[in-house]
C-alpha cells in the first residue's frame, strides 16, 4: 500500500492571472540567464580548445625516474607507477590500507518525501491544483530533516548521524623521481571497494591519516554505538536484510597505487598548473600509461561534452523562459478548457523555436567573436529557423482564409 498524502486546492482564473504575469518577471530572468549561460560556455570551449592545443605543441614527455632540472617551469608529460610508503587509517573504526586514498562513506536510511504536482481545469479557467507527498525510504548520504515533510507523523528520520563521510589522501606519493601535489593524488578516482574482513589493521599512532578516534568512540569522547561486519562494510542495526529507519551502513574504498599519466608544468621534483598563452591552465592526471597524445585526445572529447551539455541546458533553460513569458495568453483562454489548451500547444510551439533562434544566434554571436566563420554559418542556420517559422505561420494565415 502506498504511504501519501493529497492536497486540493483551488485558484480562481484572476488568481492564475496574476500568477502568470510575475511568472513573466521570472520567465525574462531566465531567458537572459541562458544567454549569458550560452555566450560564456562558448569563450570557455574556445579557450580550452586553444589552451590544449597549445599545450599539445609544447609538451616534452621525459622519463619518471630521471629529474632533469632544464625542463623546470615547462609543460612535462611522464608516466610510471605512483606510489607510496604511508598507510591510511580511519581510527573510528581500526581500518587501514597502504594506498593512494582510502574514503569512508556512510549512509542512513531515512524517510524522504518526494512531491509531484497536477493542475484540472475548470469552466471559467479556475483550476484544482492536486498536490502528493509520497513517503519513502531510502539510504542516503546525507541527513533528511523530516520536520520539513508535509506530514510529519510516522515519517520521522533521526536528529544526526552517528559517523560521517572521510576522506584520507596520502601526502607522499611518489612517481619516480616526482612527488605528486595532494591536487593531482585528489583527482584519482578510480576506486575499488575494501571489504572489512580483508583489511589488515594498525595502530593509530603509526598511521597517517585524520580518523577522529579508536573505534567506538569519538574525538569528544563520546560512546559511539557498535557495528557489525555485513556485506562487505560494517552494519548498525539490528538486521541488514529488513532495513529500519535510522540504521546505517558503512562502506571503505581506496584508490590502490597504479599506473599513472601526467601532464602538469615541472616545479622542482613535484608539478603546478601550467598557464597557456591562450588563458587556460594545464593540469592533468588519468590511470594508466598513456602518451600525451592520447591524454590531449581524451581532454578535447570532455571538452566537447561539457560544451554541448551548456548548450542544451541553455536552451532548454531559454525555452522554459519563453513558455513562461507567454504564458498569460493560455492563462486568458482557459476561460474555456479546450481553448486553453490549443493557446498552451501553441506558446510551447513558439517558444521552443524562439529559444532554437536565440540560442543559435546567441552561439553564433559568440562564435563570431571567437571564431568568425563558424558564427557566421551558425547566424545563416538562425535566421532560416526563424523564417521557416514566418513561413508556416503565413502558410496558416493563408489556410485559414481559404476555409
Amino acid at each position: 500500500m502506498s504511504d501519501s498524502f493529497t492536497e486540493v486546492t483551488e485558484k480562481s482564473w484572476f488568481g492564475r492571472l496574476k500568477d502568470a504575469f510575475f511568472g513573466v518577471i521570472f520567465g525574462i530572468i531566465l531567458a537572459v540567464g541562458s544567454v549569458v549561460l550560452l555566450f560564456w560556455n562558448e569563450g570557455r570551449a574556445v579557450e580550452t580548445y586553444k589552451t590544449l592545443v597549445e599545450g599539445a605543441s609544447n609538451v616534452i614527455s621525459v622519463l619518471a625516474e630521471k629529474l632533469e632540472q632544464s625542463n623546470e617551469g615547462k609543460l612535462v608529460h611522464l608516466k610510471g607507477q605512483a606510489t607510496t610508503d604511508e598507510t591510511l587509517s580511519d581510527s573510528d573504526f581500526n581500518v587501514s590500507a597502504k594506498a593512494l586514498r582510502l574514503d569512508r562513506n556512510v549512509k542512513m536510511y531515512q524517510w524522504t518525501e518526494v512531491k509531484s504536482e497536477k493542475e484540472e481545469k475548470k469552466i471559467g479557467g479556475g483550476t484544482n491544483k492536486i498536490v502528493t507527498y509520497d513517503y519513502r525510504k531510502e539510504w542516503l548520504e546525507e541527513l533528511k530533516p523530516s520536520s520539513n515533510f508535509k506530514k510529519q507523523d510516522g515519517h520521522s528520520n533521526p536528529s544526526e548521524m552517528p559517523y560521517h563521510q572521510l576522506r584520507l589522501v596520502a601526502k607522499n606519493v611518489k612517481l619516480g623521481a616526482f612527488t605528486l601535489t595532494d591536487s593531482l593524488v585528489q583527482s584519482l578516482s578510480n576506486f575499488e571497494k575494501l571489504p572489512v574482513g580483508e583489511l589488515p589493521t594498525v595502530s593509530p599512532a603509526t598511521a597517517v591519516g585524520s580518523g577522529t578516534a579508536a573505534s567506538g568512540t569519538s574525538a569528544a569522547g563520546v560512546s559511539k554505538p557498535a557495528m557489525t561486519p555485513a556485506d562487505g562494510g560494517l552494519y548498525l542495526g539490528m538486521n541488514p536484510r529488513e532495513p529500519q529507519v535510522g540504521d546505517v551502513k558503512v562502506e571503505f574504498s581506496q584508490v590502490k597505487p597504479q599506473a599513472v599519466s601526467i601532464v602538469a608544468k615541472q616545479v622542482g621534483s613535484s608539478f603546478g598548473p601550467y598557464k597557456t598563452q591562450a588563458g587556460g591552465v594545464i593540469e592533468m592526471i588519468r590511470p594508466g600509461e598513456l602518451t600525451a597524445d592520447a591524454m590531449f585526445a581524451a581532454a578535447q572529447e570532455e571538452n566537447t561534452i561539457i560544451t554541448w551539455v551548456a548548450r542544451i541546458g541553455g536552451f532548454i533553460l531559454m525555452a522554459i523562459g519563453f513558455a513562461l513569458v507567454l504564458s498569460p495568453i493560455s492563462v486568458v483562454f482557459d476561460v474555456l478548457p479546450f481553448l486553453g489548451n490549443i493557446a498552451e500547444t501553441g506558446v510551447s510551439f513558439i517558444a521552443f523555436f524562439m529559444a532554437a533562434f536565440c540560442s543559435l544566434a546567441t552561439i553564433g554571436t559568440a562564435w563570431i567573436i571567437y571564431r568568425p566563420l563558424i558564427g557566421i554559418i551558425l547566424f545563416v542556420i538562425a535566421f532560416g529557423a526563424l523564417a521557416g517559422l514566418a513561413s508556416m505561420r503565413k502558410t496558416g494565415k493563408t489556410v485559414s482564409a481559404a476555409s
